[in-house]
């Protein structure tokens, strides 16, 4: 992700999950899923499934003030966490 300018804070996990619950299941205010219904989806020719277009969904994301564009580089906005297989820190 660095090379896309996106801070990560922590990959498939929540680094300070484990002072407030045992659970392995990561936490996150917002999942990003391509098998998630309703995710937008790229159905590429050739290829065996699909993936999530992430163009759309930064779009979405825009749409609901969770990310913005600051001189065509997505910052986050509002304090969000965003996950995917990564999320961004909150601060």
């Amino acid at each position: 992700m660095a090379k896309n300018e996106i801070p990560l804070w922590g990959i498939n996990g929540n680094p300070e999950q484990h002072t407030w619950t045992h659970s392995p299941k990561a936490y996150a205010q917002l999942y990003i899923d391509d098998a998630a219904l309703g995710c937008p989806l790229i159905y590429p020719t050739g290829e065996d499934r699909p993936y999530a277009n992430w163009g759309a969904i930064e779009k979405l994301l825009e749409g609901l003030r969770i990310l913005k564009r600051t001189g065509g580089v997505l910052s986050e906005a509002n304090n969000g966490t965003l996950m995917g297989t990564a999320y961004t820190s909150p601060e």
